[in-house]
């Protein structure tokens, strides 16, 4: 079933699996085969299934856009953006970066 792929085989095409390992902030550029993709596109989701943290960094499912997530509560997460607004979105919008602002790729500073 598609669901039963989610720690499985990623169930779209190369360019697809790139495009979520990028949209998450993964580097695959030693990468050769397929298999190899899949695997960390495994572990990044595992390390999801827990969720967004408290004051951690995470990307926009729709267009990439970086934000810092203050806090996350009844599924809904706290986001400040680097234009100095904030919006109150569902967390299952956002893929997790991680609490180190090195997870950021090419991002310009959100939080100093």
């Amino acid at each position: 079933s598609e669901g039963a792929s989610s720690f499985g085989r990623f169930p779209g095409s190369v360019r697809q699996l790139k495009g979520e390992l990028t949209m998450r902030g993964i580097d695959f550029s030693h990468c050769r085969e397929r298999s190899e993709l899949e695997e960390l596109w495994k572990t990044s989701s595992s390390a999801q299934v827990s969720g967004l943290q408290d004051e951690s960094f995470a990307v926009l499912r729709e267009g990439g856009r970086q934000c810092w997530v203050e806090f996350v509560d009844e599924g809904d997460a706290l986001c400040h953006w680097e234009d100095g607004s904030d919006a109150m979105l569902p967390a299952a919008d956002l893929l997790p970066l991680g609490t180190s602002a090195s997870a950021l790729q090419g991002a310009p500073r959100i939080c100093e």
